[in-house]
């Protein structure tokens, strides 16, 4: 067998199973330390078997014993006592089948083992272990190079041949197995980036939310007279149902979950009427006109009442601020309908949008505003495909936006 093949079969023998063990690795999302260890210990001993049974290539009549290689593997990993074993194993071979000289093959194994304990408390570098490792193995081969007839040049060319193929494989070995592993902390770290920011996004989203009710608490306190019944039996109500949004919302922060959405039968144009009531003293007090034009036909859809009018707040908020100060301001509200669909219009003349900003609303984290967090529109968008409805944008600069809101008809009989 030629230099090249007996390279490529060593590497097959040694990485196959440990490839094997990466791979399983990466997309076993839910494995736990001490069943990774266990894994890696099979698939130590499997490498182990194959360069032992397979493995032994001649090279020019020398053999080259991979199986060491494998024990370097797990002696770098760590693996203490799977390395015991396979070092035992390899005394058991050398001893018995090549009829080696037992002190000198366990006073090479126990150096080994010794140089481990230094390693594996930090007084000696990995790569520094390596290199020992394979010296004393080098040592191995030269001296079951020379029990075979005295000291002549062909014997020591042919060892130091044999040598190289080791050192050059074992050298691969190690490096493709430790680029795995470096493979396997790349993807792990991505995905712990990737929770990261669902945790981050989960909570721009979660404060953003809970800005909106408790804004509109604030301002309806503001406007609180204790002398008054009136404000009592119109106030109380609407922050009750605020502070009751709001504890949903944590809801959803705490489960740190995709929005749930759970669809009842509900009457849209009745959440309609009761989202313009909800406004009307804010439009009033910020000089806004509000023109609500809503049937009195029952439309029914299915859908989920607190998220529904939490997009609609969003919207109605946005439509507000983007009026600011303008004099003669106005946001309407109307429907139109088919036999299908029922569609929402809310327009506003406000500041409106470039046709490149217009492009990215639906976008995390893009916003217009000064304070915004850009994900108003964002998580008003998630809401209505869950519930198989389209928003759509349209806008002009310094003429106003016209959001539409499409949602499926729910047919009675």
């Amino acid at each position: 067998m030629n230099f090249f093949e007996t390279t490529c079969m060593g590497l097959i023998f040694i990485l196959f199973p440990l490839y094997i063990y990466l791979f399983y690795i990466i997309y076993n999302v839910d494995i736990g330390k001490k069943d990774n260890n266990l894994l890696l210990d099979f698939a130590l001993w499997t490498s182990f078997y194959l360069s032992l049974r397979f493995g032994i290539l001649l090279f020019k009549g020398d053999e080259i014993f991979l199986f060491n290689t494998v024990l370097l593997i797990a002696y770098l990993k760590k693996r203490t006592i799977t390395s015991l074993f396979l070092s035992v194993f390899s005394i058991f071979y050398y001893t018995n089948y090549l009829h080696l000289s037992v002190l000198l093959v366990m006073l090479i194994y126990s150096c080994s083992f010794i140089l481990y304990i230094f390693y594996y408390y930090g007084k000696i570098k990995k790569n520094l272990y390596s290199l020992l490792f394979v010296v004393m193995q080098i040592f191995n081969i030269f001296y079951l190079t020379f029990t075979k007839g005295a000291l002549q040049m062909d014997l020591f060319s042919e060892a130091l041949l044999t040598c190289f193929a080791f050192c050059l494989t074992t050298t691969c070995a190690k490096f493709l197995f430790e680029s795995g592993e470096s493979m396997i902390r790349y993807h792990h770290n991505v995905k712990l980036l990737k929770e990261e920011k669902q945790v981050r996004d989960s909570l721009f989203k979660i404060t953003h939310e809970i800005k909106n009710p408790i804004a509109v608490c604030k301002g309806y306190l503001d406007m609180f007279d204790i002398n008054q019944k009136e404000h009592s039996e119109k106030y109380i109500p609407i922050i009750k149902k605020e502070i009751e949004r709001t504890l949903l919302l944590l809801e959803d922060f705490l489960s740190m979950n995709k929005i749930k959405i759970e669809k009842d039968i509900l009457d849209i144009n009745l959440l309609l009427e009761e989202i313009s009531n909800h406004f009307e003293l804010l439009l009033k007090e910020k000089g806004v006109d509000g023109i609500f034009d809503i049937n009195d036909e029952e439309v029914y859809i299915m859908g989920d009442y607190n998220r529904i009018v939490q997009v609609f707040i969003n919207l109605v908020k946005n439509s507000i601020e983007a009026i600011g100060e303008k004099e003669s301001g106005f946001v309407k509200l109307y429907t139109k309908q088919d036999s299908h669909f029922i569609t929402i219009y809310i327009e506003d003349n406000g500041c409106g949008m470039t046709e490149e900003d217009l492009n990215k609303i639906k976008e995390p984290f893009f916003t217009t505003k000064r304070r915004g967090t850009g994900l108003g529109v964002s998580l008003s968008d998630e809401i209505i495909r869950a519930h198989d409805g389209v928003l759509t944008y349209e806008s002009k600069e310094g003429k106003g936006t016209k959001v539409s809101l499409q949602l499926p008809i729910l047919k009675i009989d």
